[in-house]
């Protein structure tokens, strides 16, 4: 009889494996189907919604001012065009990343999400969208800057003027609504200095959300695994995840795991099989699944042992969530 073959390459022990039953719902870029991705205004609305964890994505200006913003474009989502990487922080407050986005209109009788009405406050206080931009009235005779946008129309565009928000700010709300927070960061088209002030920057930062809010959880994930290596050689410790894109969670899935010493995989949501999530988990490593807007889908994610789901609509998935 043939003695069977040791295995020669034994998974490595994970040393944080994630807790079985673990269920994370976190608001994809804030609330954002309830206010502009990646703006303040989205973030409050996902801690009004009763979100435990925000999601968020970060690149860096020309200054090394890193902003949470999703695109290496500004089209999309404010009303300037081309890249980002040549500005600074004094070119912020022209941007507008709040008149491109209108909200679901919610039944009649009902507000809507706390901060979300034009003029109204949040749960901190803050300011309601509305209240973000004030705009002058033109001087008599004076022809309009080349580059000036029309006025918005508030009654269709009540999160006019809400600005790209830097990080610390972003984190400063966090510390103060109680909010975990996953840190993407962009896989930074500008560069080898640019990567590294993008990643040196997150790690002081989340060494400072650290010491004034011990109690808030910060994971950093990246499709870039040469950025994740970095933040884990810049600030060992750090919880990392490794995100892959649609139809790109492969064999060697475990091989990046290792290497990295990454705590969870965040696999996109299209393709995924039940297989993969089970392979996952059986090696302890965390599953976080992007983007699932469905609720029958997140249930099911979470029947197969996924730790996590990205949802734009945390007001209605919240309740999934089991720490």
């Amino acid at each position: 009889m043939v003695a069977p073959r040791p295995i020669a390459f034994r998974p490595l022990a994970h040393p944080h494996p994630v807790p079985a039953g673990t269920r994370l719902v976190l608001a994809h870029r804030g609330a954002s189907a309830l206010a502009p991705e990646n703006t303040l205004a989205a973030f409050r609305a996902a801690a009004d919604a009763g979100a435990r964890w925000i999601e968020l994505d970060v690149d860096v200006l020309g200054d090394g001012t890193l902003i949470v913003i999703h695109d290496s474009l500004l089209e999309r989502t404010t009303n300037r065009t081309g890249p980002y990487y040549d500005l600074t922080a004094a070119d912020l407050p022209a941007l507008d990343a709040g008149s491109w986005f209108t909200p679901e209109r919610p039944p009649a009788g009902d507000p809507g999400p706390e901060g979300a009405a034009p003029g109204g406050t949040s749960a901190d206080g803050a300011p309601g969208a509305a209240l973000a931009l004030t705009i002058p009235a033109p001087a008599p005779g004076a022809a309009p800057a080349p580059s000036a946008a029309p006025a918005p129309n508030f009654d269709t565009t009540p999160f006019a003027g809400e600005g790209v928000p830097t990080l610390p700010a972003v984190l400063d709300l966090a510390a103060q609504r109680h909010l975990n927070v996953n840190i993407e960061l962009k896989s930074c088209q500008a560069g080898a200095t640019a990567c590294s002030l993008l990643v040196d920057g997150v790690a002081e930062l989340i060494d400072e959300q650290a010491r004034r809010a011990p109690d808030c959880e910060v994971l950093v994930s990246s499709f870039n695994p040469l950025l994740l290596e970095r933040m884990g050689r810049r600030r060992p410790g750090t919880p990392l995840a490794i995100l892959t894109r649609v139809g790109l969670l492969g064999d060697d899935w475990r091989s990046y795991a290792e290497m990295l010493g990454v705590q969870a995989i965040n696999p996109a949501n299209t393709g995924l099989e039940r297989s993969r999530v089970e392979e996952i988990r059986a090696l302890g490593y965390g599953v976080n699944v992007w983007t699932v807007n469905n609720r029958a889908r997140a249930e099911e994610l979470f029947t197969w042992g996924a730790t996590g789901i990205f949802t734009d609509r945390i007001h209605e998935f919240g309740d999934l969530a089991c720490p």
